[in-house]
């Protein structure tokens, strides 16, 4: 009996150890399909940073990535693949034109707080917004079309600070540069503002793994900064008084 119970584990392992393998192969496939497809999309090098799993992907058919380009590791977005591997949907896109409204706003944002000041725009689109996998239009696309599109916006602005500002003239001052943020054709955004010590605001410059992922900078510099306080662009309006963005001021 102890025999053949051992055979059973030995046999056992064994299915185990090719089924790992399979796995494996498969999984070296998916990841070198994933990266020749990209290159060829952008015209640059990409790395699979994890694949596996397919909590939150669009069917139960696909699969999900992390991807970085190789020379900006710290740009990782979001990929999925169909596990034939015909169909491919990724998120780089809202990387490049989130950089896009960066270099448009941030001579702005530091003309209107007239100080020391950097932003950072994340673009968020539906799943399957960039699905069509084979097809490079929505790379030259216009800036204006892109975010009238279904994208939700979220600005950070982050102002170095001596802890001595007149919260009124910081307020009217983000009224205007949410109004310049319409000129600029954005309707519907979440606007926050960071107020850091000059010591945090030139760590921002090696934070870019924090910087670039939205979730955790939120995090990182709620917890981080002397105060901060917010406004939404809704319809084209922003929704928020003076009045409430001192309301909202948090320390």
């Amino acid at each position: 009996m102890k025999f053949w119970i051992k055979v059973v584990l030995i046999s056992m392992s064994v299915f185990s150890g090719l089924l790992m393998a399979a796995c494996a192969d498969k999984d070296k496939v998916t990841v070198e399909k994933i990266e020749n497809f990209l290159q060829e999309k952008y015209g640059e090098e990409f790395v699979v940073d994890r694949i596996g799993g397919g909590y939150g992907t669009l069917t139960t058919n696909t699969v999900k990535a992390i991807v970085y380009p190789k020379e900006s590791p710290y740009k990782k977005f979001n990929v999925e693949i169909t596990k034939d591997t015909e169909t491919i949907w990724d998120s780089y896109l809202n990387i490049i034109k989130g950089e896009e409204v960066d270099h448009t706003l941030n001579p702005v944002a530091r003309k209107i707080f007239e100080g020391d000041l950097t932003l950072k725009t994340y673009l968020h689109s539906p799943p399957g917004f960039n699905s069509n996998s084979d097809s490079t239009e929505m790379l030259n696309i216009p800036l204006e079309d892109y975010l009238s599109t279904k994208i939700d916006v979220s600005i950070y602005v982050f102002v170095k600070s001596d802890g001595k500002e007149d919260v009124k003239n910081q307020a009217d001052k983000m009224i205007s540069f949410a109004n310049r943020c319409l000129s600029f054709g954005i309707k519907e955004a979440y606007v926050r503002f960071f107020y850091l010590t000059p010591a945090l605001f030139q760590e921002i410059e090696v934070q870019k793994d924090t910087l670039y992922q939205h979730r955790e900078s939120n995090i990182y510099y709620s917890e981080k900064s002397t105060s901060s306080t917010w406004l939404q662009i809704k319809g084209g309006k922003v929704l928020q008084t003076t009045e409430e963005i001192i309301s909202n001021f948090s320390e």
